[in-house]
């Protein structure tokens, strides 16, 4: 009997790698215990960029994601990402000066721009800093409606999901993993594939060093926010739906950090507060609040390829801005058993 592919976890990486796998004509069945997104990707900011990368290798990955982004959305129709661009002043100063030059180091498309500028492209700001750096070709994204997307593609496809089975580890036999164990009983498989976000540490000892962060979301407003505003003391944007989606700085290191696990109540009101200075004559409510684990490999880079025969990983932060791309090119791993270069430095044995 053929097994299929299994691939554990039904978050957008999780769901572009059984989208493109099912595109190749292979079998998929995806594993998910709580459900289509929503794990980290249900709880994420959502910001497509390529504006923090710490190594060549990976602002180029993060770049070819970005256009990886449109190739998807060509071929599964809109999924609700605004490419708005993004306007981020989050340092002044010489470390402002530094990231200007990292981006052109890197040949990335951004330019400074500044505050007559800034208060065209974002009227709605009360106080527009005096420079910021503007890239245009960013955006805000959804993940769990683009997970939901990609999901439901693969079904079309002949993929499989079953959502409630809790993967507990895998089963082995010749030296070889040859499926995986639940809660519900045991899932034979030819190849596994674990895209559990912050879970993969305890499912594959992957070495993780997994960031708290928060959430929150208003009732709908008019259409009043273009540029994804990337302040100081608040990230924030606008959604398909009229929501403004915001949190502290993305890498979980903000104001409020210690708050998030201690008091996210506060950490919310305040979050809320910060918004109304920058946002003022807006009625802007709190509709939700998410709380969850950012998943980031012990050194902060993706972690994408083997563990031993039979199990694959792939395990990152910015899963929003990768996955279209990560789906592409594990898909090609798997299905034709070739080694993609794009993912040569991000391989999970440098962390073991």
């Amino acid at each position: 009997m053929n097994h299929p592919i299994v691939i554990v976890g039904a978050g957008i990486v999780g769901a572009s790698i059984a989208w493109n796998l099912a595109r190749r004509g292979k079998p998929v069945l995806i594993l998910d215990q709580t459900g289509i997104g929503k794990g980290a990707t249900g709880r994420s900011f959502g910001w497509i960029n390529a504006n923090f990368a710490e190594t060549p290798a990976y602002f180029a990955l993060r770049s070819a994601a970005i256009d990886a982004h449109h190739e998807m959305e060509a071929a599964l129709g809109p999924v609700a990402t605004r490419w708005t661009g993004c306007l981020w002043w989050e340092d002044e100063g010489a470390s402002f000066d530094a990231h200007v030059a990292e981006l052109a180091a890197f040949g990335y498309e951004a330019q400074v721009v500044a505050r007559p500028e800034i208060a065209r492209m974002a009227p709605a700001l009360a106080t527009p800093p005096d420079q910021a750096i503007h890239v245009a070709r960013e955006g805000g994204a959804d993940g769990e409606v683009i997970a939901a997307r990609l999901i439901e593609a693969a079904v079309a496809l002949g993929a499989k999901i079953w959502i409630g089975p809790k993967a507990n580890g895998f089963l082995r036999q010749g030296g070889r993993v040859i499926g995986v164990a639940t809660d519900h009983g045991p899932v034979p498989a030819s190849q596994v594939i674990v895209a559990a976000g912050a879970g993969a540490a305890t499912l594959t000892g992957l070495p993780m060093a997994n960031k708290p962060g928060l959430i929150l979301r208003t009732r709908p407003l008019p259409a009043i926010l273009g540029p994804i505003i990337m302040a100081p003391d608040v990230h924030f944007r606008q959604d398909a739906e009229g929501r403004i989606v915001a949190g502290e700085i993305f890498s979980g290191d903000g104001p409020g950090q210690a708050s998030i696990t201690t008091d996210p109540g506060s950490l919310a009101l305040e979050l809320i507060e910060r918004i109304r200075v920058h946002l003022p004559g807006q009625e802007i409510e709190i509709e939700r609040v998410t709380f969850g684990l950012r998943p980031v490999p012990k050194d902060g880079l993706p972690a994408v390829g083997p563990l031993e025969e039979g199990l694959y990983i792939a395990s990152m932060h910015s899963g929003i801005t990768l996955a279209p791309l990560i789906g592409t090119l594990v898909a090609l791993e798997i299905a034709e058993g070739s080694e993609a270069p794009e993912l040569a430095p991000f391989r999970p044995s440098r962390l073991s």
